[in-house]
C-alpha cells in the first residue's frame, strides 16, 4: 500500500503534518495564557501560530488529497479516510476562523479546532496502523 506522494519512498503527507499539529496545539495555550496575563506577546505568539499552522496544514492537506486520491476503489480504508480529510478540514477551518475573531468566539475556535484536531489524527492512525495505508509492505 505505498501509493501516494512519496519523497525517495516515504509518504511525504506524513513528513508535513508535525508542524502544523504542533503548532496548532500550542495556539490555546498561548491564547489562554495571554488572556491570564493580559499580555500582548502571548497573543502575538499565539496568532502566529495558528496562522502558520493554518498554512502548514493546507500544504499537509494537498500532500493528503493526493494519498486519498491513490486509495484503491472500493478500499476499506476510504470511509477512515474520509473521516480523517473531513475532520483536520474542520479543525484548520476553526483556527483560520480564530484569526479574525476576538474574545470568547476566538476561545471557542480553539477549543473546537483542538477537539477537530485530535479526532482527525485519531482517523490518521487508524489510517496507518489498521489499514496500513502509507506503509511499504514489510520485507
Amino acid at each position: 500500500m505505498s501509493r501516494g506522494l512519496r519523497l525517495f519512498g516515504h509518504p511525504v503527507h506524513a513528513m508535513l503534518v508535525h508542524a502544523p499539529m504542533g503548532l496548532l496545539l500550542a495556539t490555546p495555550l498561548w491564547d489562554v495564557l495571554g488572556l491570564l496575563l493580559g499580555e500582548t506577546p502571548w497573543a502575538a505568539l499565539a496568532f502566529w501560530c495558528a496562522a502558520l499552522g493554518v498554512a502548514s496544514g493546507l500544504l499537509a492537506a494537498v500532500a493528503g488529497f493526493v494519498d486519498f486520491a491513490a486509495l484503491e476503489e472500493s478500499s476499506p480504508a476510504e470511509k477512515t479516510a474520509l473521516r480523517h480529510m473531513t475532520l483536520m478540514l474542520v479543525a484548520v477551518s476553526f483556527f483560520g476562523a480564530g484569526l479574525v475573531l476576538h474574545g470568547a468566539l476566538h476561545l471557542a475556535c480553539d477549543a473546537l479546532g483542538v477537539l477537530s484536531l485530535a479526532s482527525g489524527a485519531f482517523f490518521g492512525g487508524e489510517l496507518v496502523y489498521r489499514h496500513g495505508v502509507g506503509r511499504a509492505p514489510a520485507p
